[in-house]
């Protein structure tokens, strides 16, 4: 289970009951599965959380929402091959902002379904 570190939440920010998801694959740009990256999840609000890819390339996470005053909350995700090329490369970092509507969700209940596709590192 992931984020429920009431202690670290910010002023504007509520804990609105029900669970969000975020799930997806991890490919490299011929859409081949990638295996132990890691995935830093930051919850407006809330603690950083990490998970890695299966052998499939899918990580999956839940955690609490926490909308702010406005109704809305925002995901960064951070996006690492940590295994130099283990996985058949050495991939570039790559980071992504996602931004929830609280109107969007069923029962506080929200599933992400987002996919990346790593392009090879620069060195």
């Amino acid at each position: 289970m992931m984020l429920a570190a009431a202690g670290c939440m910010k002023e504007d920010a509520e804990i609105d009951g029900g669970y969000s998801f975020i799930n997806g694959r991890i490919t490299d740009s011929e859409g081949t599965p990638l295996e132990h990256i890691k995935v830093t999840l930051q919850v407006q609000g809330s603690d950083t959380e990490v998970v890695y890819t299966s052998s499939d390339g899918m990580y999956m996470a839940i955690f609490e929402p926490k909308w702010d005053k406005t109704g809305t909350m925002t995901i960064g995700l951070t996006i690492e091959d940590i295994d130099s090329d283990a996985n058949g490369g050495i991939f570039a970092t790559l980071s992504d902002s996602i931004m929830i509507y609280k109107e969007n969700s069923a029962d506080g209940v929200v599933t992400i379904e987002k996919g990346y596709r790593l392009t090879p590192a620069t060195l």
